[in-house]
């Protein structure tokens, strides 16, 4: 039968302009009106088979997209295949992306009819396009009858592994099951299982990462799998408890369980750090891991974190460097800082994160933190030069507390007149500032030339 479409109609049907196809159809009387409707007779697939082939690979599939997209039911593909024996790979797919054409709405039957009649000569992918979307619909019984098939028409080893972990993802166990059971050389492989697993963990599907580390067969998740799932999941309390348990050949290594820990610190998770520090296998956080947690958590103010790790007594507790330079990283976190510089064992902060401590404190106008600092009796307090330092930033940056308080330190480490001297020059004409120094008259006074040369810059 040929179709002889006048000039217009040549151009609505390439440019997918469906109305005015079917206007022209049923004006010229050409007799396809059933184009407008769902197509499902033989007669009027060979038009659009004509038309197809005439111009062949030229025509792109968007060209005929209007009319494959009336069609519902897989019986006009069927009939296709059975008797012109026509390809039509890439409309297949085209359907199933469009979501038009979905072999679950009309049963096993006929997707046991469409396999029989398909071009084996040129086979489809749609048993594995089935096998993706019966995964995700949750259908075991699809899933169990496309997978036991024997012909070349099963889905390949490619399908069951996209299949596997998309159904992992979507926390759909009972599939994961029947895919990982598979004993046909189709099952799916262990970069699969470990996708699988990754992907599950990320999305919180604790029932799907304890079974999929259950497996007993070579595709079975290894070390290095585990550890990157434990990596990955977010902050998800039972599956880190669950991975990080594990005791057999296919536990986390010890970078796992330090970077969970780190991550666990900083944000702020407090079950989760006393979990991972209170294991006793060989590959619990190491005294590394418990210091980047450590300066992590007092960087963002975790004041029961940090409190937690300097607590541990076991050989992965922080050391005096390790305290010393989270108390370098908090941002001036009163309670952190109070608490870290009053440590007063092995691993207390030493006198030089207390004076970057202190003279942050003092530029910042943080008066209650320099009065704790500079109160410290343990022999890591600052040190006379960290006060001097610290009243200079003061009186540059106008902080007339932190000066006045400095300077009626009445220990071995008050600044003596050198330093208040120094201060008075710097300061950028603050009256206040000025008027105290040049006031002062104890041992720790500000020089005559110092002094008048402040008077007269205010002059």
């Amino acid at each position: 039968m040929v179709l002889l479409f006048k000039e217009e109609a040549l151009r609505a049907w390439t440019s997918d302009d469906w109305e005015l196809i079917n206007f022209l159809l049923k004006e010229k009387n050409l007799g396809f009106e059933a184009l407008a409707a769902v197509i499902e007779e033989w007669a009027t697939i060979q038009p659009l088979l004509a038309l197809y082939k005439k111009d062949g690979a030229n025509r792109p599939i968007a060209a005929i997209k209007p009319i494959l997209l009336n069609w519902k039911t897989t019986k006009p593909w069927i009939k296709l295949a059975e008797e012109q024996k026509f390809s039509f790979d890439d409309t297949m797919v085209l359907l199933f992306k469009e979501d038009r054409l979905r072999l679950e709405d009309t049963g096993i039957d006929s997707i046991q009819n469409f396999l029989r009649y398909k071009n084996v000569s040129e086979p489809l992918s749609i048993e594995s396009l089935e096998l993706y979307y019966s995964c995700s619909s949750g259908n075991v019984e699809k899933v169990k009858y496309l997978c036991s098939l024997e012909s070349n028409n099963k889905p390949d080893s490619k399908a069951v592994c996209e299949a596997l972990i998309g159904a992992a993802l979507d926390g759909k166990l009972e599939i994961v099951q029947c895919l990982c059971s598979l004993e046909s050389n189709n099952k799916p492989d262990s970069e699969a299982v470990r996708e699988a697993l990754i992907g599950a963990a990320v999305y919180d599907k604790l029932e799907i990462v304890q079974y999929l580390c259950s497996l007993e067969s070579n595709n079975k998740p290894d070390s290095k799998a585990i550890s990157e799932a434990l990596k990955r999941t977010h902050l998800n309390w039972d599956i880190i408890q669950f991975l990080s348990g594990l005791k057999s050949d296919n536990k986390p290594n010890s970078d796992a369980m330090s970077d969970t820990l780190r991550k666990a610190a900083v944000y702020d998770k407090l079950e989760i750090v006393q979990y991972l520090c209170s294991l006793e296998s060989n590959n619990k956080p190491d005294s590394e891991a418990v210091r980047e947690a450590l300066i992590g958590a007092a960087s963002r103010g975790k004041l029961k974190i940090v409190q937690y790790l300097c607590s541990l007594e076991s050989n992965n507790k922080p050391d005096s460097k390790a305290i010393s330079e989270a108390l370098k990283r908090t941002h001036l976190n009163w309670d952190i800082i109070q608490f870290l510089s009053g440590l007063k064992s092995d691993n207390k902060p030493n006198s030089e994160a207390v004076r970057e401590a202190l003279i942050g404190a003092a530029l910042d106008g943080k008066l209650e933190i320099v009065q704790c600092l500079c109160s410290l009796e343990s022999n890591n307090k600052p040190d006379s030069e960290a006060v001097r330092e610290a009243l200079i930033g003061a009186a540059v940056y106008d902080k007339l507390e932190i000066v006045q308080y400095l300077c009626s330190l009445e220990s071995n480490n008050k600044p003596d007149s050198k330093a208040i001297s120094e201060a008075l020059k710097r300061t950028h004409l603050n009256w206040d500032i000025i008027q105290f120094l040049s006031g002062l008259k104890s041992d720790n006074k500000p020089n005559s030339e110092k002094r008048a040369r402040a008077v007269c810059a205010i002059n």
